[in-house]
């Protein structure tokens, strides 16, 4: 074997014992991290570091999964993904290093990926057609009249232009970039928009073989698989490339000049127009604190940022939000992503003229927080959020243990050291009286390496990229030949030829077989009792509680107003407890609280749908009787904490935009479907775009005790008709301690109530018929980008709407996905079954061209049924298998089935129907969804409103 052990260790804290391996040929590190997760992970990357805004370390990521010397497959990533039952596959891009995850249950699949994968990163091909895919490319509006506008497509293109619509995402990126001058970091790894279209495939093919070498590339396995085999495996790759003596870091420049004055960089950003145009001003300051490879400087600027900035008890959220400079943070972190460690402190919803008295501020509170002392409640409350956030673990747990680690490792410190949680070390350090005070004086108050970034709000700024960019490319085609006119129309028409047309080599593809799949359904160890559902499950010590409070529908119990009191009641405190004490007290004893009201349908009925309040917390055994007693205080909420009432509100309401923006196709398929039945209106009601416009008008009130006053009504009124049940989650030996306790407060709860009453759907049988009347909406909001839903009815767990499970997937691999991505230009693109609410939705996202998208997804269906063979529907299938056998993390892992109510025989029917669908059947499904009438939202910019569409502004 090419690879020879250099250390182990036993990871207590991961429940895992570790190997590091060194490559001898080549150098590189190879990590394993064995424990029982059966879902394994497998990530190799690269450092990578970009020398311009071109965003040539994103589209090489893009382009190097897009064909391979042993796999000449275009679209290799998607048609790789197609026939695997891969639980992740992606990769990401970051300012100096990219990586190519994959997770796998299955063995023979996992080894499959990998073998994709490392030819791909190894071996890539970088077809010319495909990087203007990809990347950049000039077309027509109307692809073969030269006389129509022209217009930039590319994915990574319509990628970052989507990003930049986000005001948070620009800031951020502009905090960023700005706070490393002269260094590779002050370059825009994702790319501008308008540098992605300079890039060439001879400076990616440069880049390539300058930084994807093994000597530059670290590599981990995560899981329950030999690691023997896997090092086997890449071992046949690896020996057959020459040694290098590049040094890729030669040259370039990570550590900015030290300052000797503090800096002050201001500019103008996105305006939401839909918002008060007087607080959109953002500011940041910005520290730069040591070097990320100073692991105990890590843990100690964690801990500081836990205690200044870690919860709604925090010293700057009093100082800063609670005075009302500002609603919110925002660019609020410490972050390992730069070689230079990086704190910043930011704030968003402010006036301009609060910019001086933000800084002022902040100095102020740490200048106090240093004369004072921070007090051992407040300290030992920040030691017990790492301590517990370092013990959860996540449903892709691999890939959150390589996102800790890499940055650090691939600056050379001991990974095996890094996997330590390091809080001993941490908590004797702090112990020792003031070293946290001096810590502030030292890396904030005395510290001058530190830039001031403000971003005011401009109409104009929204307005001039667009300008702009219009202006160029009417100057572009101007000066065009008709030589040159003709070249892009056969480019536009070549790409989507390559698109439309079979996809070649496609048999080189490693494909697992459907005959594979277990028809069994994977069981959860649930123990049911009156009141309480227990769920064994190897937590890591914590336990995870959720108290759930069926409601009935009423006539006055406004359910979008409902579904913001609940959301509010994690926050507000109570009569005797104030919300500083209250926050304190859940970032001491607990961690992920929430509350939320959410909607659930009778699997046997989809007439009969009920409001859910869901309460719940993850703590440590020792802590399960103070997070019962936090749950007690959620419940005990005082609506009249009128100034944190109103600071909710206010934070809620700057964060609409871009909490749409992150989430656009899932909003725009939401609210194309709100009138279909009872379900789908009521979580449009509750989670939708309906529910954003009630924040923004309710923040909107002068009258603060009005909304107050609400809310507190509609609470009382939900919680007094509501019906209990709790579920946990824990170790058997965990379950057994908490059952009572848990139990006790439920019977509480319910005061003797043992059935819900009867809903009255009057209201929202109502909504249905006047929303009915709108089919075809588009709402406009402030964005460079858009987003599409449509959405057409289906029966509700029946054997059709099974196969439609399968017709969707179908449509999104084969059809529709790829047609909306590659050849209309989208970031991505979804065809998506929602058996449980009965509805399937088409969505595309960062979506550059919505009047083209909507008519040609619905076109490509009408066209699709020729394309159904068994190959095509086996993939489907795969693709299905892989949502119903999706991993869980430990912590909530029967909580899907607990809160749909599937027994375990309609699981076990829903699987054998769908993993035995015919080609029949499926094309009988198909024409059953091309029959169907369809309904649409368009969000985005109203210059791309399609004809026939009522528009509303946001």
């Amino acid at each position: 074997m090419s690879f020879e052990k250099i250390g182990e260790s036993e990871i207590e804290g991961i429940r895992a014992h570790c190997d590091l391996y060194r490559h001898k040929k080549h150098g590189c590190q190879f990590l394993n991290v064995k424990n029982d997760d059966p879902n394994n992970t497998f990530v190799i990357a690269f450092r990578t570091f970009p020398e311009n805004d071109k965003g040539i370390a994103h589209v090489t990521e893009h382009m190097t999964l897009d064909g391979s010397k042993k796999y000449p497959v275009t679209g290799l990533f998607f048609e790789l993904a197609k026939r695997s039952v891969a639980t992740f596959l992606n990769a990401f891009t970051y300012p100096d290093l990219t990586g190519y995850p994959l997770a796998s249950m299955n063995e023979v699949d996992f080894h499959n990926l990998m073998d994709v994968y490392l030819d791909t990163v190894f071996n890539p091909l970088y077809d010319e057609d495909t990087f203007k895919t990809e990347c950049h490319h000039l077309e027509f509006t109307e692809i073969d009249n030269p006389e129509s506008p022209l217009q930039h497509c590319g994915v990574v293109y319509n990628e970052m232009k989507g990003v930049y619509s986000s005001a948070d995402q620009y800031f951020d990126d502009f905090c960023n970039f700005n706070t490393f001058p002269k260094t590779i970091y002050a370059n825009n790894y994702g790319g501008f928009p308008k540098d992605i279209e300079t890039l060439t495939r001879e400076e990616l093919v440069e880049f390539h073989n300058k930084y994807y070498h093994p000597s530059n590339c670290f590599i981990i396995h995560y899981g329950t698989f030999d690691e023997n085999k896997i090092m086997d495996h890449i071992d046949q790759f690896l020996l057959k490339i020459d040694v290098s003596n590049v040094d890729p870091t030669k040259g370039l420049s990570f550590f900015p000049p030290q300052q000797d004055e503090p800096r002050k960089v201001v500019i103008d950003g996105p305006l939401d127009t839909s918002a008060d145009p007087e607080k959109q001003t953002r500011s940041s300051i910005t520290w730069i604190v040591g070097k990320r490879t100073d692991i105990d400087l890590c843990m100690d600027v964690k801990l500081l940022q836990k205690i200044l900035l870690g919860s709604e008890a925090s010293p700057l959220y009093d100082s800063l939000i609670k005075s009302e400079i500002g609603s919110n943070f925002v660019h609020h972190y410490f972050t390992k992503e730069f070689k230079p460690l990086t704190f910043s402190i930011g704030l968003k919803g402010m006036k301009p003229e609060n910019i001086e008295k933000f800084e002022k501020t902040v100095f102020d509170t740490l200048q106090n927080i240093v004369k004072n002392g921070i007090s051992d409640d407040v300290i030992q409350a920040g030691l017990h959020d790492i301590k517990i956030k370092s013990k959860k673990i996540g449903s892709n747990h691999g890939l959150n243990i390589f996102e800790d680690v890499i940055h650090q490792w691939m600056d050379g410190c001991d990974v095996l050291s890094l996997l330590n949680d390091h809080l001993d070390g941490l908590t004797k350090r702090v112990s020792q009286k003031g070293y946290l005070e001096n810590l502030i004086t030292k890396l904030l108050i005395e510290n001058k390496n530190r830039t001031l970034f403000v971003v005011n709000p401009s109409e104009e700024f929204n307005n001039k990229n667009t300008k702009e960019e219009k202006q160029i490319l009417e100057k572009v085609k101007s000066e065009m030949t008709e030589d040159d006119k003709k070249n892009i129309i056969e480019l536009a028409k070549r790409l989507k030829a390559n698109i439309e047309n079979e996809r070649e080599n496609t048999e080189t593809l490693p494909q697992f077989k459907k005959e594979f799949l277990s028809l069994e359904p994977i069981k959860s160890d649930v123990k049911s009792d009156k009141n309480i559902d227990l769920v064994t499950s190897g937590c890591n010590g914590i336990v995870t509680i959720r108290v759930n409070g069926t409601i009935p529908l009423e006539k006055d119990i406004d359910p979008t107003v409902l579904s913001i009191a609940v959301d509010c009641v994690d926050s507000l405190g109570t009569s005797s407890v104030n919300d500083t004490e209250f926050s304190l007290m859940k970032q001491r004893y607990a961690t992920d609280c929430f509350s939320y009201l959410a909607v659930k349908q009778d699997i046997n009925d989809k007439d009969k749908v009920n409001l859910v309040i869901r309460l719940g917390a993850k703590c440590l055994q020792e802590n399960l009787g103070k997070t019962i007693e936090i749950l007690r205080m959620m419940v005990e909420s005082n609506f009249f904490n009128e100034k944190k009432l109103k600071e909710l509100l206010e934070k809620w309401n700057s964060d609409v935009v871009d909490d749409i923006i992150d989430s656009g196709s899932y909003f725009a398929s939401l609210h194309s479907s709100r009138f279909f039945n009872r379900k789908t209106a009521l979580t449009e009601l509750t989670t939708g775009i309906t529910k954003s416009q009630k924040v923004r008008e309710l923040a909107a009130k002068a009258n603060i005790s009005e909304v107050s006053q609400i809310f507190s009504e509609v609470y009382k009124k939900a919680l007094k008709s509501a019906l209990f049940r709790a579920d946990i989650h824990a170790t058997e030996s965990d379950l057994k301690i908490s059952q009572k306790q848990v139990l006790d407060f439920v019977n509480e709860l319910n005061n003797g109530k043992s059935e819900v009453s009867e809903s009255d759907f009057t209201s929202v049988d109502k909504y249905i018929s006047e929303q009915k009347e709108h089919q075809k909406m588009f709402i406009a909001f402030d964005s460079q980008t858009n987003f599409i839903g449509i959405s057409t009815p289906i029966e509700f767990y029946t054997k059709n709407a099974i196969l439609t499970e399968v017709s969707s997937e179908f449509l999104s691999q084969e059809i529709i996905g790829p047609l909306l991505r590659e050849n209309m230009g989208c970031y991505g693109a979804h065809v998506t079954s929602r058996m449980n609410s009965s509805y399937v939705s088409i969505s595309s996202y960062r979506d550059g061209a919505p009047k083209e998208s909507t008519k040609a997804a619905i076109n490509a269906m009408n066209k699709s049924l020729a394309k159904v063979d068994e190959e095509s529907v086996d993939r489907a299938i795969l693709s299905v298998s892989k949502t119903l056998d999706r991993p869980f993390s430990p912590h909530n892992r029967a909580q899907v089935d607990l809160d749909i109510g599937i027994s375990y025989e309609k699981k076990k029917e829903i699987r054998e129907t769908a993993f035995k669908a015919t080609v029949e059947e499926v094309k009988e499904s198909i024409n059953q969804l091309i029959n169907s009438q369809w309904t649409y939202t368009v969000l985005g910019n109203k210059d791309n409103l399609p004809d026939g569409f009522e528009l509303i502004n946001f």
